[in-house]
């Protein structure tokens, strides 16, 4: 039994679109409509009700999916205590995170740990907000560095604030602007990853009556920034985003303010393990989280 085509399935009925889940899962639209088919025919019963709208599990599938989903959480740790046998340690934390978490925030937190318990190691999955809610949910990773994911069986610790600027080359008019509205903003390019972000400030734009213009590219943090100090156009990144950066740029504060909350993220517990716990506790006391987070 592949369980690969089993992940695929949990992706595809998490997504509810196979055309989504082969973007999430990296495939083409008709690879994973024939591994779908591939495994119909391996079990021999309907998986998938496909519609119009999408895709839903028959409910055939939905007797055998606590059976599947058991299949992948012995895998990965079948998978982590082989690991864990290799590397002579009695366990694996499996962090997933974002680009900018991975460079600023968890080196210091894997550090502090690890100081603490060298019989446990690390394993970092750096992805975007739907990569890691495709993990989490797979069980691929058992917790995130991220911003709050929506949905009934995610837990989110929040511990930190991160607030959004207006990143502008340093020979700019807005360079002497202590604060820069959408206003201000709207005959400017915005430079803008394909990657995604937490923030959506072109929904803001629209709602004020503005149109944004935008280039669009496969981009990540460091370079949205090196293209605003060419002068390509200005960006919008949080404070996390752009520390390490080092480039010809200013950051103004937007008004109003605007910012995110990152924390610590699971799927489906109830209760954090000892490990998790004690994560959770180092995080609140390197970034020193007020009383509103905890």
């Amino acid at each position: 039994m592949d369980t690969n085509k089993i992940k695929a399935l949990m992706t595809s009925l998490e997504s509810g679109s196979l055309l989504k889940a082969s973007e999430i899962l990296g495939y083409t639209s008709s690879g994973l409509t024939h591994m779908m088919n591939s495994l119909e025919e391996e079990f021999q019963i309907p998986l998938l009700k496909r519609s119009s709208s999408g895709v839903r599990a028959t409910p055939e599938c939905q007797r055998i999916l606590p059976y599947l989903n058991k299949i992948i959480k012995d895998e990965s740790d079948l998978i982590n205590e082989l690991s864990l046998i290799r590397l002579k340690k009695t366990k694996i934390i499996r962090l997933a995170m974002f680009s900018s978490t991975s460079r600023n925030m968890v080196p210091q937190i894997i550090k502090d740990y690890s100081t603490k318990h060298n019989d446990v190691t690390f394993q970092v999955l750096v992805g975007g907000k739907e990569e890691i809610r495709h993990w989490l949910i797979n069980g691929d990773a058992d917790a995130a560095i991220c911003s709050e994911i929506a949905g009934d069986k995610f837990n989110f610790y929040p511990f930190k604030r991160d607030e959004y600027f207006a990143v502008v080359p340093k020979d700019s008019r807005f360079s002497n602007l202590k604060s820069l509205t959408f206003y201000d903003l709207k005959d400017e390019t915005f430079i803008i990853s394909t990657y995604g972000t937490d923030y959506n400030f072109q929904k803001d734009m629209v709602q004020l009556g503005l149109v944004p213009q935008k280039r669009e590219m496969p981009i990540d943090d460091p370079a949205i920034v090196a293209m605003v100090s060419c002068g390509l156009g200005i960006g919008i990144l949080s404070a996390l985003m752009f520390e390490g950066c080092d480039s010809d740029v200013k950051l103004i504060p937007l008004n109003p303010k605007v910012d995110r909350i990152l924390g610590m993220c699971t799927y489906g517990r109830e209760k954090l393990d000892p490990y998790l716990k004690e994560l959770l506790s180092l995080s609140y006391k390197l970034f020193d989280t007020d009383q509103e987070f905890k």
